[in-house]
């Protein structure tokens, strides 16, 4: 199990799910951007958001 997921067991979020979560954290913080100009962000999210079948509103960075 990950050390990223210490939850009580029902509450425990899938390792793959974990392990993909961390990869776009370390993929965000080896691109910062400077504030109020996020695009890569903002593309980068949109884009796990649509892959995870989440409505959202894009074009608002």
């Amino acid at each position: 199990m990950s050390r990223y997921n210490d939850a009580p067991a029902d509450r425990r979020l899938p390792d793959e799910l974990v392990e993909s979560l961390v990869e776009i954290r370390h993929d965000l913080h080896a691109h910062p951007e400077v504030g109020y100009e996020e695009h890569r962000t903002s593309e980068v999210i949109q884009r796990e958001l649509t892959a995870a079948g989440i409505e959202h509103v894009g074009g608002l960075a």
